[in-house]
């Protein structure tokens, strides 16, 4: 009987319950499924986002005429903000603006599930 033959019968034999198949192979039982770890549930699943860039961190392409207004030049960082006029007040609205309330509802409504939000470390 050639190799073929006998690798057909061994999984005929599997297939059918013949007298091979509990003698031959006894396969250990398989993983049990468990309850999903919460805290791994963000990990694993399908990310879905925007990027909520120049709210924290002043990107000047993204809000040229409102954050820098009175900014020093280059007009390009939040060391040229800090640097300019009125400084605390100015951040304080963009900060309490940028992002608001209908920015929030637009980004669940689109079924969005994550955001990015830069922070410098600096």
């Amino acid at each position: 009987m050639g190799i073929l033959n006998k690798i057909t019968n061994k999984v005929g034999n599997l297939n059918t319950g013949g007298s091979n198949a509990q003698s031959s192979f006894n396969f250990p039982a398989g993983p049990q499924a468990q309850a999903p770890n919460p805290s791994l549930i963000p990990r694993y699943r399908k990310q879905r986002g925007v990027n909520l860039g120049s709210w924290f961190v002043l990107e000047g392409w993204m809000a040229p005429n409102s954050v820098f207004r009175e900014a020093v030049k280059p007009k390009s960082s939040d060391m040229d903000v800090a640097q300019g006029g009125n400084a605390k007040i100015i951040l304080e609205e963009h900060w309490d603006n940028w992002i608001g309330d209908e920015d929030w509802n637009w980004i669940k409504d689109h079924g969005y599930n994550s955001v990015r939000i830069p922070v410098s470390l600096r």
